[in-house]
C-alpha cells in the first residue's frame, strides 16, 4: 500500500492484544481493518482477501484471532461478527464459507454496523451464500450509506444509475456518488467524472469531470488515468497537452489498461 505500513499495523495490533480485553481486541482489529479497506478502496491496488492476510505474521496468528472473534460474535459483539464474517468470506484463518459469512455479517448488520450492512448487501446483490435479492441489497446499502460508509454510498450510486434493485434515478445516483467521491472513494470519483463528462444526472461540465478524474488518477486508478489522458489529448476541461496525455496513458497502460494501450499505439508511443 502507498501510505500504510504493515509493521505499524502489527505493532498496533500487538499493543491492543496486550490489554487483556478480547472485546477491545475485536474493536481495535476492526478499526485497523477498516483503515486498510479504505486504503484499498482508494488505491484499487490490493485484493481485500490479500489485505486481510497481510495483517498477520503467520497463518497461526490469524487463526487464533478468528477463534477469538467467533465466540464474541455469538455473544453479540458486532465488531467481532463483522471480522469473523470477513474471515469466512475470504477464507482467511478459517475455511471459506459464504453462508456462514452472510450469517455473521447479518448479525452485525442488525446492530447497525455499517461495514457489515455493506457486506451483507453485496452478498445479497450477487447471490453469494444467500438467495439473490437486489431490492433487499439496496435497503442495506442505503442503511450503510446513510451512516457515511463510502463503499455503500458508491454502491447506492451505481444501483440508482442502472436501476438495479431500485428505480433508475440519475440525479439521486449522482448525489450518492458525490458523497462517496468527497470521502475519497476512487471508483466514485471516476464514475462521477463520467457523469459530469456526459451530463448524466448533473449538468455537463468538462472541467469538473476532469477534476474528478484527476483525483482518482492520482490514486492510481487505471480508468481514471486513461480518462485524464483523453482529456489532455482532446483538450476536454483542460488545455490540450499531448505530452501529458502520453504520460497518463502510459500509467494506465502499465496497469493493463487496453484503451490506453490502443491510444499509445495510435500515437506511436512505446509503453512497456
Amino acid at each position: 500500500m502507498r501510505s500504510l505500513v504493515v509493521t505499524l499495523a502489527l505493532s498496533l495490533l500487538l499493543a491492543c492484544m496486550g490489554c487483556g480485553n478480547k472485546a477491545k481486541v475485536a474493536k481495535g482489529d476492526m478499526e485497523r481493518y477498516l483503515a486498510w479497506v479504505a486504503e484499498y478502496e482508494n488505491t484499487v491496488k490490493v485484493h481485500p482477501g490479500a489485505l486481510f492476510r497481510s495483517w498477520y505474521v503467520s497463518d497461526t496468528e490469524l487463526k487464533d484471532h478468528v477463534q477469538t472473534w467467533l465466540p464474541l460474535a455469538k455473544s453479540g459483539d458486532a465488531n467481532a461478527a463483522f471480522l469473523a464474517g470477513e474471515a469466512c468470506y475470504w477464507g482467511c484463518g478459517i475455511e471459506k464459507n459464504y453462508p456462514d459469512a452472510f450469517s455473521l455479517f447479518s448479525m452485525a448488520a442488525e446492530k447497525g454496523h455499517a461495514p457489515a450492512q455493506y457486506m451483507a448487501a453485496t452478498m445479497l446483490d450477487g447471490g453469494e451464500g444467500v438467495k439473490k435479492d437486489q431490492a433487499a441489497a439496496v435497503e442495506l446499502y442505503r442503511k450503510s450509506a446513510e451512516q457515511g460508509y463510502a463503499p455503500a454510498q458508491y454502491a447506492m450510486g451505481t444501483a440508482l444509475y442502472w436501476g438495479r434493485g431500485i428505480a433508475k434515478d440519475l440525479a439521486a445516483s449522482a448525489e450518492w456518488l458525490t458523497k462517496a467521491a468527497e470521502a475519497g472513494h476512487a471508483d466514485a470519483e471516476t464514475l462521477l467524472g463520467s457523469r459530469y463528462l456526459y451530463g448524466e444526472g448533473v449538468a455537463k461540465d468538462l472541467e469538473t469531470a476532469f477534476a474528478w478524474f484527476m483525483k482518482a488518477a492520482e490514486k492510481g486508478h487505471s480508468w481514471a488515468e486513461y480518462r485524464v489522458g483523453v482529456a489532455y489529448q482532446k483538450g476536454e476541461g483542460v488545455a490540450e497537452n499531448i505530452d501529458e496525455a502520453v504520460k497518463w496513458y502510459k500509467l494506465s497502460a502499465q496497469q493493463h489498461g487496453t484503451r490506453a494501450q490502443d491510444r499509445l499505439k495510435e500515437l506511436g508511443e512505446v509503453w512497456k
